[in-house]
């Protein structure tokens, strides 16, 4: 997916319009919370389409999270 991740990013960056989330988005590309709205930029999308998928790591950061709370 390397090969389009580029033009990718260059076709939806007018699309865009990133808030912050109204709930925890637990990332599955970075494996933890995200809460900004500039961590929902066009770079985030790329990045989801060509890295690999952290469903691990996302699940227990998620299960954790609930443990504590938070």
């Amino acid at each position: 997916m390397t090969l389009v991740g580029d033009r990718y990013r260059e076709l939806i960056t007018t699309h865009l319009s990133p808030r912050p989330p109204t709930i925890p988005f637990h990332s599955s590309v970075k494996s933890k919370v995200l809460d900004n709205a500039s961590d929902f930029g066009p770079q985030y999308w790329q990045d989801n389409l060509e890295s690999p998928v952290l469903f691990h790591s996302a699940a227990k950061a998620l299960v954790a999270s609930n443990e504590r709370g938070v």
